[in-house]
């Protein structure tokens, strides 16, 4: 997947808006431009809404599934977060350096997708999940 249609992509979209259902994929990458300068310089493009774009690897990715991001920022939580997106649980951050040394670093931050939408939903209301077992009471 790429904006760029010029690379052959499998297919050509916007990773701010992501044309596949909610939870298809069970693995989802994000690798995008870092600043605003290698947006305009790469693409021609302005740069991306991290969030937005982390709220549509969260919609895509399926619950159990890992979503990880190859980025300057460390973005762990936003006002604007998605329920799909307050379902990835941090599992780990790894600093990745390049040649240039520290100026260039990087960090993988890897996320799990929790529970389904509707078992976190009943979770954040303070509901509890339906019970699967029968109580029988015993008179007399």
């Amino acid at each position: 997947m790429d904006i760029k249609p010029e690379l052959n992509p499998t297919v050509v979209c916007n990773c701010e808006l992501l044309p596949f259902a909610d939870e298809s994929f069970d693995f989802v990458m994000l690798d995008p431009p870092y600043s605003e300068e290698e947006a305009q310089r790469l693409y021609g493009l302005p740069y991306i809404n991290i969030v937005k774009v982390l709220n549509e690897a969260a919609r895509v990715c399926q619950s159990g599934g890992h979503v990880i991001l190859l980025h300057r920022l460390l973005p762990l939580v936003h006002p604007e977060e998605t329920l799909h997106k307050k379902r990835l649980q941090l599992i780990g951050v790894v600093g990745v350096f390049t040649i240039a040394g520290y100026s260039n670093m990087r960090a993988l931050t890897i996320w799990r997708k929790q529970e389904t939408l509707q078992q976190f939903m009943e979770q954040e209301a303070g509901t509890p999940p339906p019970s699967t077992s029968t109580n029988i009471s015993k008179e007399g």
